[in-house]
């Protein structure tokens, strides 16, 4: 597929770059009539060596197969063109909560090999509704060890969690975690080890918070509140807090997180990196960048390399690119790795990777993006 990949990018535009960023392939622009918003959700997933995504058209909606440097549509989920997707792949079945307030969609899809094509897992219920509070603004979803699927979301000033478990044709009530954030706050969750952790914004408090919760154990067990990168907060502008995080969790227990603060003052960082290291601890903020907006996070596994790619001004532009080890975090120079005026929310895969990850974003009613090995 590499191969396939270097072939196309000289003859669709000739641009990479090498370097410890590694070679950008130019992915084919296609038209959506929606954004690949938002912030903390995943719209990519590789199985079996070839990537997937889910995005609308003025069709419907769809899941997407990358053939060669193009999106080609694999299957049609829903006659809606406006929801936005949050995909969780394990192994050959894929988990999609396609978000709009206030009736949004959930579906299960299993990897059919004979006939090499997603199909509904349940097909008496292909598509299930969730209704959220129209204060919400986004939601994710996490599977456990244990088989269930969480998913959380801020609703009224809360974070709330709720779960399903197989067939996942219904969620249980919402359980309150955190009371008291703003209307604007948002909140995520990530699978950890034998655990599900969530990560919120507090404009309230001008702070990060996070909870995890353990697998198998009731939904209204969690741990005490935790203030990410407290130590580091600093008394300027709104706070450190903004409603825009995006987070991956390793296979050796850290947890990285992207966020943008609410400094917005000349020199203080606006684009960070929170990092919860495995024995619990949060590192101080790590300074990202003084400008920008709707960070996302990847983890390159092989190379042992943080990655933070965010939108390049407050309304559109170019989709930037920073880098760092992981094991002493600190980020270099960026590089324009979408390069265009009107681009924004980028997203990627919601797990840390080994060889190739796919980054995508939006602009002017189309998706572009670049494969980067």
């Amino acid at each position: 597929m590499r191969i396939i990949f270097f072939a196309l990018s000289i003859l669709f535009v000739g641009k990479f770059s090498f370097g410890q960023t590694g070679i950008q392939l130019p992915i084919a622009s296609i038209k959506t009539s929606t954004t690949t918003g938002e912030k903390p959700q995943s719209k990519i997933w590789k199985y079996e060596d070839e990537f997937y995504s889910v995005f609308p058209n003025d069709s419907g909606t769809h899941v997407w197969k990358l053939v060669k440097n193009k999106w080609i549509q694999h299957k049609l989920l829903t006659t809606n063109k406006n929801s936005k997707a949050d995909c969780y792949v394990v192994s050959d079945t894929v988990f999609i909560l396609l978000f709009q307030v206030p009736k949004s969609e959930f579906t299960v899809l299993k990897f059919n090999e004979s006939g090499q094509k997603y199909q509904f897992l349940n097909p008496r219920d292909t598509i299930s509704q969730i209704t959220f509070d129209s204060s919400t603004e986004t939601a994710t979803i996490a599977f456990d060890s244990e088989s269930t699927l969480w998913m959380t979301y801020e609703a009224n000033n809360n974070i709330e969690v709720r779960n399903s478990t197989p067939p996942y044709t219904s969620w249980s009530n919402s359980e309150h975690i955190y009371t008291g954030v703003a209307d604007d706050d948002i909140s995520a969750i990530v699978t950890m080890s034998n655990s599900v952790g969530v990560l919120w914004s507090n404009q309230a408090t001008e702070r990060f918070g996070f909870k995890s919760h353990k697998d198998g154990d009731s939904i209204s067990i969690w741990s005490r509140d935790e203030v990410p990168a407290s130590q580091s907060a600093l008394n300027i502008g709104k706070g450190m807090a903004d409603d825009h995080l995006n987070l991956k969790h390793t296979s050796d227990g850290e947890l990285f997180a992207a966020v943008k603060t609410s400094y917005d003052t000349p020199s203080y960082t606006k684009i960070g990196l929170l990092v919860r290291r495995s024995n619990g601890t949060w590192d101080d903020l790590h300074h990202v960048s003084y400008f920008g907006t709707r960070p996302i996070v990847a983890i390159d596994n092989g190379n042992r390399f943080v990655k933070v790619f965010y939108t390049s001004t407050e309304s559109g532009g170019d989709i930037m690119l920073k880098e760092s080890k992981t094991d002493s975090v600190e980020f270099g120079k960026g590089i324009i790795f979408l390069e265009g005026n009107s681009f924004n929310n980028p997203s990627s895969t919601k797990f840390p990777y080994d060889g190739t990850n796919i980054v995508i974003a939006a602009g002017d009613n189309i998706i572009v993006g670049k494969a980067i090995d």
